[in-house]
């Protein structure tokens, strides 16, 4: 296993999930995500697509949405403007655009 830091982003290979290295001591690995130490032999350096895909989906998951998952009332920013989804997001355009914030955390519909 290549060496690892503190703040590095690992896979765990029995689960394909993605973790931040938050402690070190000697061949054991602690992650902010479980509360026991696991040796290092059970992870792998993460590759920069794949720490973009998990950062993503953490983002998308604290939105309580899956990745793209857009709602009337999103406010949105597409192709640099911010836009009011009203129902026309697409699959075709949701690679164009990104969330602000979401319907349900709008303070000015409240």
């Amino acid at each position: 296993m290549e060496n690892l830091q503190v703040g590095d982003w690992v896979v765990y290979i029995h689960s394909g999930e993605v973790w931040e290295v938050e402690g070190l001591v000697d061949e054991w690995v602690e992650v902010k995500e479980q509360l026991a130490k696991m040796h290092r032999q059970h992870f792998r350096k993460a590759s920069d697509s794949e720490v973009e895909t998990e950062l993503e989906r953490r983002k998308w998951q604290s939105f309580g949405r899956m990745i793209g998952e857009f709602k009337v009332g999103d406010i949105v920013l597409f192709k640099g403007e911010l836009w009011e989804n009203d129902g026309s997001l697409s699959f075709f355009n949701i690679g164009h655009t990104e969330m602000v914030c979401p319907v349900e955390k709008r303070v000015d519909l409240t």
